[in-house]
């Protein structure tokens, strides 16, 4: 019976990555309930299983009770209960429970000791997708432990898995340039390897990064590319972020507030209140503000804000913040702004920060507050440039040159600065 239920969890492990989710559960469930004999690590290793293989996928809609089920059990320290660890904090992660999230990650994650292991690949991008929602410093470290393993076993599923978190946490920091390569080598390796779940998930964070970047064909050349190679087992909820920022790019503010109101009503039904991912609920209040829809975006932000800071952390708060500004003006504009910047400065959130700074320092210049307003602008481009945030390099050297007396000249002679030339191959 422990050799069926480890030959089991291989097979399902093989069909997941090959985007058979609904495939993959039935053969779990099937072992968990034909092969009574199991070890606890085995049995662990399948539930984490389940769990992993459901939350990206269409059968989540099937097996929440199951999943509740298995959030009872009692993990031990075997490599079967560390998985089912990573599997419960992202469960957590999506029930808005920081707290537990952050814990059952960090036991998994510990001393590098699912690393390398053929079976845990899943857990440990679950594990990684929630240190990385948490901002937990740890989860570089062990994404890269990870990326050197799967060099040097020549595992073509870890280092996706790694590449794809990678990828996430680099976006999160701000580091473009670093997210877009990490999403190319994912994306490039998952195509190889007919790693079909990857493509969309990675998909997601690599529009972002390009769309961030200034990327704008080549964001939507891989949105598209991944929608032709979409699998009916995984959910759209896993690029929904990257197609709303995609619509908002292209000024459709209809089809994007559509996809958040389809992402929204699919969250809620599941259960999945976490403010950070799916993240639908900023584009909800972006595309509603911009149809004029004022009540019902004040409504939105108010639901964000809750949310928020049920997670408490300082960039969920920050975000919530800011979307509550983009509804308000002047002095309340800039006092939210404000607190804004100042839970995300002592963060890794650079984007995020220069972002947010940026918002700042236009919304005091529109009171007639010049002199502080041109030094957050400053601030802001520092950061852009950090970032290789090209769109928002260029609105605030816009601002900035049509501020009279600046003594800016030098600014309008920097043609020959790298963020003036596309993102490409030589470039990186």
């Amino acid at each position: 019976m422990e050799r069926r239920g480890q030959i089991a969890l291989a097979l399902a492990l093989s069909l997941f990555f090959a985007g058979r989710s609904a495939d993959a559960v039935d053969i779990c469930t099937s072992a968990l309930e034909r092969f009574g004999a199991l070890s606890a690590p085995v049995r662990q290793a399948l539930q984490a299983s389940v769990i992993d293989i459901a939350y990206p996928s269409q059968v989540l809609l099937d097996f929440g009770g199951l999943i509740e089920w298995v959030s009872a059990e009692q993990a031990d320290g075997s490599t079967g209960g560390l998985m089912l660890e990573a599997a419960l904090s992202l469960h957590d992660a999506y029930r808005n429970n920081l707290t537990s999230a952050r814990a059952r990650a960090l036991r998994a994650i510990a001393a590098d000791r699912l690393i390398g292991e053929p079976t845990a690949d899943s857990a440990l991008g679950c594990a990684w997708q929630v240190l990385d929602l948490c901002d937990a410093p740890e989860v570089l470290a062990s994404i890269e432990s990870a990326t050197v393993q799967a060099r040097r076993s020549g595992s073509v599923r870890a280092s996706v898995t790694a590449a794809a978190a990678r990828a996430a946490v680099m976006l999160n920091r701000g580091a473009l340039k670093d997210a877009i390569e990490s999403s190319r080598a994912g994306w490039e390796a998952a195509q190889r390897g007919s790693i079909r779940l990857a493509v969309p998930c990675i998909a997601n964070n690599y529009v972002l990064a390009l769309l961030k970047a200034g990327e704008y064909e080549q964001a939507e050349s891989v949105m598209s590319q991944a929608k032709l190679t979409f699998h009916g087992d995984i959910a759209e909820r896993v690029y929904a972020e990257a197609d709303m920022a995609l619509f908002l790019t292209k000024g459709d503010a209809a089809r994007a507030l559509d996809r958040a109101l389809t992402t929204r009503d699919e969250c809620e039904f599941l259960a999945m209140r976490n403010p950070l991912w799916p993240n639908w609920r900023s584009p909800l209040v972006e595309s509603l503000r911009l149809l004029g829809r004022l009540q019902e975006a004040e409504q939105a932000t108010a639901e964000f804000m809750v949310a928020a800071q049920t997670w408490n952390t300082p960039r969920t708060t920050a975000r919530a913040l800011r979307a509550s500004a983009s509804l308000a003006a002047g002095s309340v504009r800039a006092g939210m702004l404000a607190e804004a910047v100042r839970l995300l400065d002592g963060t890794q959130a650079r984007l995020e920060r220069a972002e947010t700074i940026m918002l700042l320092g236009e919304t005091l210049l529109e009171t007639g507050q010049i002199a502080e307003g041109s030094r957050r602008l400053r601030q802001a481009l520092a950061l852009a440039e950090q970032c290789w945030a090209r769109p928002i390099r260029q609105r605030i050297l816009s601002v900035l040159l049509n501020i009279a007396g600046g003594g800016l000249a030098p600014l309008t002679l920097e043609w020959a600065h790298p963020l003036n030339r596309p993102l490409t191959a030589e470039s990186r």
